[in-house]
């Protein structure tokens, strides 16, 4: 028997518990596979006359727990549910790990020209790069938009990479939004010299 929290698809725990449900589904009576989630009490009552929800479970260890953990983190060892890993680019522990970087240096996202310190300059670029997935059902593969910056390097720059200085200054997911609309708001914030979309014809 063994017992473990729910996890990632990257952890070792994962290929145990898939080779476990792969076990049940084949009909095999020697495995089988149960889990249960934070939140699931029952409404009925007990010995106590209070409900089972309301005698045992724990609000604050369930407030504690989503609080401090990432919410695919939560999902697992809070709700229960196992999770495959991204396979993309960039898992989303990864991106997690950004985002707690950006908070913990206290950086915020560039979201027009006007609100980038470096904005006024009239030799800062702004490109926008669009991945237009339509992303119409659950399994889609999301969009994304990204804003990549350029600024001179040098005195007086060229078309050589080295003269410029790049930076992606915003990103944005998105999810059954159009791309065209999306990147129609942007260029009014930013102003872009350019935007380029991934198309597949």
């Amino acid at each position: 028997m063994r017992s473990a929290t729910a996890e990632l698809g990257n952890h070792p725990g994962f290929r145990v518990h898939r080779e476990y449900e792969r076990e049940v589904k084949r009909g095999n009576p020697d495995y089988w596979t149960f889990g249960f989630s934070y939140k699931n009490y029952s409404n009925l009552r007990c010995h106590t006359g209070k409900t089972f929800k309301e005698q045992y479970r724990d609000e604050k260890r369930l407030r504690t727990l989503k609080l401090s953990n990432t919410p695919e983190k939560f999902r697992a060892e809070g709700l229960g549910l196992w999770q495959k890993q991204s396979k993309g680019w960039y898992t989303s522990e990864m991106i997690e790990a950004c985002q707690a970087l950006g908070q913990q240096r206290k950086l915020e996202p560039i979201l027009s020209r006007a609100n980038d310190p470096l904005g006024k300059d009239p030799e800062v670029w702004y490109f926008l790069g669009v991945d237009p997935a339509p992303s119409q059902g659950q399994r889609s593969d999301e969009g994304a938009i990204m804003v990549l910056r350029a600024r001179p390097a040098v005195e007086n720059p060229g078309d050589f990479e080295g003269d410029w200085t790049t930076d992606f200054v915003y990103a944005r997911k998105i999810k059954g939004l159009d791309a065209e609309a999306w990147s129609g708001v942007l260029h009014q914030d930013f102003g872009f010299s350019m935007i380029v979309l991934d198309l597949v014809l």
